[in-house]
Order: structure tokens, then sequence, then C-alpha cells
């Protein structure tokens, strides 16, 4: 959890993704009633790195950061600024050094048709490759 902790400090504190989304950057999934634009993170999948005699400490983290607004316009100014924030992101927060953070790929969903899901909301998923320990 301190990855996702730490993920989500880099996303408070950069300016630019504060000015959008303020603290409405949640794990999992968005409560019900909150406002839009918003942030949600989760980890997809994670594995440590292995040596021959032991692990080596070094984790490889797949992050998924959904970029979430009412218009598509919105959704893909929120898409820059995690973007901003994260590529190439390398420094050491709650506990975690993340040494490498790269963008691996971007899927864009438009819910306005989805049965079940939130009507009129566009959505990016974002899926980030995370080297840390």
């Amino acid at each position: 959890m301190s990855l996702e902790k730490a993920v989500r400090s880099v996303l408070i504190d950069d300016a630019t993704v504060a000015a959008l989304v303020s603290a409405r950057v949640y794990p999992q999934r968005r409560p019900m009633g909150t406002s839009v634009p918003a942030l949600i993170y989760h980890n997809v999948h994670g594995a440590t790195n292995q040596a021959l005699a032991t692990q080596g400490g070094i984790q490889r983290t797949r992050l998924a950061i959904e970029c979430i607004d009412s218009t598509y316009g919105g959704t893909k100014t929120l898409q820059s600024a995690v973007e901003g924030a994260l590529i190439n992101y390398t420094g050491t927060l709650e506990g975690e050094t993340i040494n490498s953070l790269r963008l691996e790929s971007a899927v864009e969903i438009d819910e306005t048709n989805e049965p079940g899901g939130e009507f009129g909301f566009f959505r990016i998923i974002l899926d980030f490759v995370i080297w840390h320990q």
C-alpha cells in the first residue's frame, strides 16, 4: 500500500493536478456522490525481482490511474496533468523509493452508453509501470 500512497502524494502535491481534482484521488473506486473530475488508482500487478540466492528487493508494479470527468475535453486535460506529474518521476515518499515510473498505455472509455456505468462520464485509464523498493 505504500506505493499507492506515494503515487497519491505525488498527484496531490502537483499544482496542476490539484487544481483540477483537489483531493479527489481515491483507491479502487470513487465514493458514491462525490464530484468529478476525479482520479482512481489501483494496483494491477506486482512482482519482486528475483536473484539466484535471494529476492532482489526491487519490485515491478503496474498501477492503473483512471481519469474521470463529465466531458471528453476535461478528461484529456486531466490525463495530461497526471502524465506531467508522474512520467519519469523518481524519489522517495511514504517509505517507497521510486526508481522508474513510465506510462505503458492509455485506454479511453465513453460511458454514455454503458449499462450499469456512470452515464455521462468519460474515463481514460492510464497504465503505469513502476520500479520501486
